[in-house]
């Protein structure tokens, strides 16, 4: 099969619904004078494709003229199919309607009907004022610079100019803290992202430097909803980062009463409340309130439909990540592994779905609680095989954390499904792994070196000892919240007294949830 890299055209015509593919053909008839029947059939054959082939396109079509310059073909109904969705989505948000509004100001302005034109003008401003839009604000304040040096500042005070300028400084201002936060958070992410939460004091350094930053110690000026979510999502994220949840938690409930508020300013981002949503779920779970954090998962579940947030391939794709990640950590943390697994198809057919489109660290997360979650019930080969297709498929430099968790998970695994010839070449791979991304940590270390020694021809007795002795060691240091980072994923203390007593180790896993609950 012939086939061509350069397939933008087929992923937008296969991103299409059934009723944006219908108004393509009614806007192409409608619209296109010439040619338009060339551009259905074109569109027609490239959306039966389920993978794109040029060469057989271009064989299918040989004897149309369009085939000879198909390049420049294809670069024209790539552009018709965005004005096709321009037009159908003209009216779906704020943004559009706005900038849609500003073009109509400019058609007016040019056919000096300058009347209408201004009340055009002005209802734009109080949509983005309404809203919170000031990039909008931006593009009116210009065009009302235009309408002040058109009437040769006829009616325009001098009050009225020192005002204009007043909401210039405000404006810029809140845009400039704005763009400063986004930066910070940003910075702060991107180490997140890639280190997960902190295991030692230079980590933790480097968040407390974060901060330290002027915008994050003087909460009072803020000015802006945006900025003031911003300074919330920042401390939230560090705060969990630096293994304090509950300050995680208490920044979380800000924000999610700031967007509640404020939801004029928020509405054409539903991400960022589902994300709060989820995130509260995720830390409230950590902190032991397993029954609020599924109150809270059903409440993310719910949000799309009592917000009427718009349905589209990006909000489905969120739905499906985050809440199918939750609800499968939620299960596994609280020792609930057989409600885990059942989540296990609907996940494998929503990552086979959307498996071009998640990004690294989000399906290297699912391969590692898919894998956790088969280990809990027993299932040890499909978790054997979950967690190869995490350490063989995924990008390593991208996503430390769970690959890390990953491999220990994988030296479990190989241990209990007695694959020993395996477990020497793993283990060099694993320490060399940990020790790279300076990960070796005293848990870590301790749980290498258990595996390494259990491997080996030894009595059951001096088995049994290797077991107890690795789960007093890591009973003497659970508390310390450097090591307890492993805990949110991975429970080695549970599977060490599933080996010591014989109970299984989801059995274990229960009770250990249960007591935290009752110590929260």
């Amino acid at each position: 099969m012939n086939t061509n890299q350069h397939d933008h055209l087929h992923r937008l015509i296969h991103s299409m619904d059934r009723a944006e593919k219908r108004y393509f053909k009614v806007y192409t008839s409608r619209h296109l004078l010439v040619g338009h029947s060339n551009y259905h059939v074109l569109f027609d054959a490239i959306d039966a494709q389920e993978q794109y082939d040029e060469g057989a396109i271009l064989k299918q079509f040989r004897k149309e003229t369009f085939t000879n310059r198909f390049a420049i073909t294809k670069r024209r109904l790539y552009e018709t199919v965005l004005r096709c969705l321009d037009a159908y989505y003209a009216e779906s948000s704020v943004d559009a309607r706005a900038r849609r509004a500003l073009h109509h100001v400019e058609i007016l302005y040019k056919r000096a009907l300058y009347p209408e034109a201004e009340k055009m003008l002005n209802s734009v401003r109080r949509m983005a004022e309404q809203h919170g839009r000031n990039a909008i604000l931006v593009a009116v304040r210009e065009w009302e610079c235009r309408f002040m040096e058109g009437a040769n500042y006829t009616g325009t005070a001098s009050a009225a100019l020192v005002e204009w300028e007043q909401e210039g400084g405000t404006l810029r201002g809140a845009m400039a803290q704005a763009d400063a936060l986004w930066l910070l958070k940003s910075s702060a992410f991107r180490q997140i992202y890639k280190k997960g939460q902190a295991r030692d004091d230079q980590e933790l350094d480097a968040l407390r430097h974060v901060l330290d930053e002027p915008l994050l110690r003087e909460p009072e000026g803020l000015m802006s909803p945006r900025s003031n979510y911003l300074y919330h999502h920042i401390k939230s994220a560090v705060a969990f980062a630096m293994n304090e949840p509950a300050e995680s938690r208490e920044h979380l409930l800000a924000n999610k009463a700031i967007i509640e508020a404020n939801y004029d300013h928020f509405d054409q981002e539903p991400s960022l409340l589902l994300g709060v949503l989820s995130n509260l779920a995720f830390v409230t779970a950590r902190l032991g309130l397993p029954e609020e954090a599924f109150a809270l998962l059903k409440e993310f579940r719910q949000a799309p439909a009592k917000r009427a947030m718009p349905e589209n391939e990006d909000l489905d794709l969120k739905l499906f990540a985050t809440s199918y990640s939750l609800e499968l950590g939620l299960h596994c943390r609280i020792g609930d592994f057989r409600k885990a697994v059942d989540l296990l198809p609907n996940i494998e057919r929503g990552l086979e779905r959307h498996g071009s489109t998640i990004g690294p660290v989000r399906k290297a997360g699912f391969y590692f609680q898919m894998a956790y979650a088969a280990f809990g019930v027993g299932d040890t080969e499909t978790a054997l095989r979950l967690t190869n297709k995490l350490l063989n498929d995924i990008s390593i430099d991208q996503t430390e954390e769970p690959i890390c968790y990953g491999r220990l998970l994988h030296l479990i695994l190989l241990y209990e499904t007695g694959r020993t010839d395996l477990l020497p070449y793993a283990l060099r791979n694993t320490s060399r792994f940990l020790q790279t991304r300076k990960r070796a940590h005293r848990t870590e270390q301790l749980l290498i070196g258990l595996v390494q020694s259990v491997s080996r021809s030894i009595s059951p007795k001096r088995m049994g000892e290797q077991f107890q002795r690795f789960h007093d060691q890591l009973v003497a240091q659970e508390e310390n919240t450097l090591e307890r980072v492993l805990y949110d994923h991975l429970d080695p203390i549970a599977w060490a007294a599933s080996k010591i007593t014989g109970r299984s180790f989801a059995e274990i896993v229960k009770e250990r949830s249960s007591r935290q609950r009752k110590a929260a």
